[in-house]
């Protein structure tokens, strides 16, 4: 490889592939929001719900604020 500085139209590619690069790594672990669900039910209905909530913390748990 040459030890010649690379031309500043390279540099600017390799910095805006970088940079596409970061914005599809934040869209791609961003945080799902927040949703509030109403059901009538009493038994079966809130067991899904908690079962759901589990498997999404467990997805994001580690880009979340409070992480372990």
């Amino acid at each position: 490889m040459s030890k010649k500085p690379l031309k500043h139209s390279e540099q600017k590619a390799i910095a805006e592939k970088m940079a596409r690069k970061h914005r599809l790594s934040e869209a791609i672990f961003e945080l799902p929001p927040r949703t509030m669900i109403f059901c009538e039910g009493t038994k079966t209905e809130p067991n899904y719900l908690t079962e759901i909530a589990d498997l999404i913390y467990e997805k994001y748990r580690k880009y979340s604020r409070n992480a372990e």
